[in-house]
C-alpha cells in the first residue's frame, strides 16, 4: 500500500463518510426521491468505505480513486439540481481529499472529473429538481454540521500534532542534557559505531533496605539529589549519561570529542573520584535526615571497545554503549566494596604511573570467562587544576 494511498484510505475516510451520510440526508427530504434517488441512498453510505477497502488492498490506484470521486461528485451535484448548499458540502469533502493525497495538481485534475461528472448527470437525468422548504433546511443545517464536524478533526488533529511535539521536545531536552553537544543536533546520525570507551558504573550500597524504611517521598528526593551530582560531574568532566538503572548510573567517555583512550580513562577516573568525595557529603547528609547506616557507593571503571549508537524501535529508542566491555564495567562495580572504585588493568594501564591504586587480586566475574585483575583506586596525581586529589591515604603506584 503506497503512502498517498494510506492517506486517502485513512485521513480522510471519517469526513467522507459524513459528508456521502449527509448527502443521503439531504436526498431523502426531497419532495420526489423516486427510483433514481433510492438507488444513491442506498449507496452513498457505503461507497467511501469501500473504496478505502479498495485503496487498502491496493486494488486501484490513488489516482484512480480521485478521479472516481470527482465523477461522483459531479453527478450528486447534477442530482440535487446544483442546489449552494449541496454542492458546498461535496466540494468541500473533495477539496480537502485532493489536497492531502496528492496537492493542487490532484485537485486540478479532480474537478475536471468533476465537471464532466455534472454534465454527465445534467443529460441523464434532465428533469427539474424539486426541493420544497424541508430540503433547503435540511441542506443548511448539514452544510453547518459538515463545517462544524470538520473544525473538531481539525482541532483533535493539531491537538495530537502539539502532544507529539511536546513529547519530541521533551526527549530531544532529556537527551540534551547528558548527550556530548556533538550529538544534541536532531539531524545527527546516531548510527551504531565501533569506539573505544571508558566506561563507568555506580551503586549504592544498602539502598534497597533504605527504601524499605524510609518515607517514599523522601527516598526519590535523595536519589534525584544523588543524579543531580552524578549528571554535574559527568558534564564536567565530558562524559555521557548513559542511563539511570534504579539507584546505579552508567556513564561512558570517549563518544565524542574524544581526546583519546589515555585522556578518556582519567577523565573517567577524575569524575569517579569527584564523585566519591561529594557522595562521601551527600551520605553524611541523608544519615543526619534518616538516620541508620551510612550509605556507601560502589564504582567500577573498565576501558574497551563497544557498539555505540541509538537502538530500539520507532519512538522507543536508546543512546546507550553495548559489548562485554560495559558487562566487564559492570561487574567490577558488584565487586566493589563500599566507598570502592575498582578498575580494571586496562584503565591502570591507560592512566599509567598518575593513578595510585591498591591491587585486589584475580576476581571471578560473573559472565566473564577468565579471572580478571582488579585495582582499588586510592587517587589520581596532576587534576586538571595542577592540584592533587588525596582522599585515601598511601603513595603506592602501578
Amino acid at each position: 500500500m503506497t503512502r498517498h494511498a494510506e492517506s486517502l484510505a485513512t485521513a480522510t475516510l471519517k469526513p467522507r463518510q459524513f459528508g456521502y451520510l449527509l448527502a443521503a440526508l439531504m436526498l431523502a427530504t426531497t419532495l420526489e426521491p423516486g427510483i433514481y434517488l433510492y438507488i444513491w441512498l442506498i449507496m452513498l453510505p457505503f461507497y467511501p468505505v469501500a473504496m478505502s477497502l479498495l485503496l487498502s488492498r491496493s486494488v486501484v490506484g490513488v489516482s484512480s480513486a480521485m478521479c472516481v470521486d470527482g465523477l461522483m461528485v459531479g453527478l450528486l451535484i447534477s442530482v440535487f439540481g446544483f442546489v449552494l448548499e449541496v454542492t458546498m458540502v461535496l466540494l468541500a469533502l473533495l477539496i480537502m481529499s485532493s489536497l492531502i493525497v496528492g496537492g493542487w495538481r490532484s485537485l486540478l485534475k479532480v474537478l475536471a472529473f468533476v465537471a464532466l461528472g455534472a454534465t454527465a448527470g445534467s443529460w441523464l437525468h434532465p428533469e427539474e429538481f424539486v426541493g420544497g422548504e424541508r430540503f433547503y433546511f435540511v441542506s443548511f443545517a448539514c452544510l453547518i454540521a459538515y463545517v462544524v464536524f470538520i473544525g473538531l478533526l481539525v482541532f483533535d488533529e493539531t491537538k495530537t500534532l502539539k502532544q507529539q511535539r511536546y513529547e519530541a521536545q521533551a526527549n530531544k531536552s532529556w537527551l540534551s542534557s547528558f548527550v556530548p553537544t556533538s550529538l544534541r543536533s536532531e539531524n545527527q546520525c546516531l548510527e551504531p559505531q565501533r569506539k573505544r570507551l571508558a566506561i563507568f558504573f555506580s551503586d549504592i550500597a544498602g539502598f534497597t533496605q533504605l527504601m524499605d524504611t524510609v518515607d517514599e517521598s523522601l527516598v526519590a528526593g535523595l536519589l534525584n539529589d544523588y543524579f543531580t551530582h552524578i549528571a554535574e560531574a559527568a558534564t564536567k568532566h565530558g562524559g555521557t549519561v548513559d542511563k539511570f538503572i534504579g539507584d546505579g548510573v552508567m556513564i561512558f567517555f570517549g563518544d565524542t570529542n574524544s581526546k583519546g583512550a589515555r585522556q578518556d580513562a582519567q577523565a573517567c577516573v577524575c569524575m569517579a573520584l569527584e564523585i566519591r568525595q561529594r557522595f562521601r557529603e551527600l551520605a553524611g547528609l541523608w544519615q543526619s535526615v534518616h538516620g541508620g547506616k551510612r550509605l556507601q557507593l560502589r564504582m567500577g571503571i573498565h576501558s574497551g571497545f563497544c557498539i555505540v549508537g541509538s537502538f530500539g524501535v520507532g519512538h522507543r529508542r536508546e543512546y546507550t554503549a553495548l559489548g562485554s566491555a560495559v558487562n566487564l564495567a559492570s561487574r567490577l562495580e558488584n565487586h566493589a566494596h563500599g566507598d570502592e572504585i575498582l578498575v580494571s588493568q586496562d584503565i591502570v594501564r591507560l592512566t599509567g604511573p598518575r593513578l595510585s591504586v591498591s591491587p585486589r587480586g584475580l576476581l571471578s566475574l560473573r559472565g566473564i570467562k577468565n579471572p580478571v585483575p582488579a585495582w582499588s583506586v586510592r587517587h589520581l596525581s596532576n587534576l586538571h587544576a595542577g592540584t592533587r586529589l588525596q582522599l585515601l591515604s598511601g603513595r603506592k603506584h602501578v
